[in-house]
C-alpha cells in the first residue's frame, strides 16, 4: 500500500513540477537575456542577427506582460524564450559544450596515474587545446548573413566540438587506465 501512495505522490509532484509558471518562465527569460548580452559581447559579428531575433522575442514578451491569466502568460513567455533561442540556442550550446571539454580536461589533470599515461595524456591535452582554440577562432570569425546561415555554420562547429569532446573523454579513460 505504501508503494502505491509513493507512486501517486511522485506522479502528482511530477505533474505540478512540470507545469510552467510565470515566475519560472520569467527567470528563464532573464537568464536568456543574460546569455544574449554575453553572446553579443563575445561574438560581435553575430550581434545583428541575435539582436534582430531578440527584438522579435521582446515583442512576444511584451504581449505576455499584458495577459492576466497565469497559464496563458507563462505559455506566452515560453514562446518568447523559444523565439529568442532560435538563434541564441546554438551559441549557448557551443559555449556549454566547450565548457564541458574544459571540465573533462580538469578531471584529466587531477587524476593520479602512471608517468607514461600522464605523458600521453599531456600530449593529448595539448592537441585538444589546440583544436579547441581553432574551433573558438572559427566561431568568432563567423559572419553569417542570416539566421539560417548562423544555425547551419554553428551546427558544423557543434559537430566538431562533439568529436573533440569524445577525444577528451578517451583521454580521461587513458589516464584512468580503462
Amino acid at each position: 500500500m505504501k508503494k502505491i501512495w509513493f507512486i501517486v505522490l511522485a506522479a502528482v509532484l511530477a505533474v505540478n513540477y512540470c507545469k510552467k509558471s510565470v515566475a519560472g518562465q520569467t527567470q528563464q527569460w532573464q537568464n536568456a537575456l543574460k546569455d544574449l548580452d554575453e553572446a553579443t559581447t563575445q561574438y560581435p559579428a553575430l550581434k545583428k542577427i541575435l539582436n534582430a531575433r531578440a527584438s522579435e522575442a521582446k515583442a512576444i514578451y511584451a504581449e505576455a506582460e499584458k495577459i492576466s491569466d497565469e497559464k496563458q502568460k507563462a505559455e506566452k513567455i515560453a514562446a518568447a524564450i523559444a523565439s529568442l533561442n532560435q538563434d541564441l540556442g546554438v551559441v549557448v550550446e557551443i559555449k556549454t559544450k566547450l565548457a564541458g571539454i574544459d571540465s573533462t580536461i580538469g578531471r584529466i589533470t587531477k587524476t593520479k596515474t602512471t608517468t607514461d599515461r600522464a605523458n600521453r595524456a599531456t600530449a593529448e591535452i595539448k592537441a585538444i587545446r589546440s583544436e579547441q582554440a581553432a574551433i573558438e577562432a572559427d566561431f568568432s570569425a563567423l559572419k553569417p548573413a542570416n539566421s539560417e546561415e548562423l544555425n547551419k555554420q554553428a551546427r558544423d562547429i557543434v559537430g566538431r566540438i562533439i568529436s573533440l569532446s569524445g577525444r577528451a573523454d578517451r583521454a580521461l579513460k587513458l589516464v584512468k587506465g580503462k
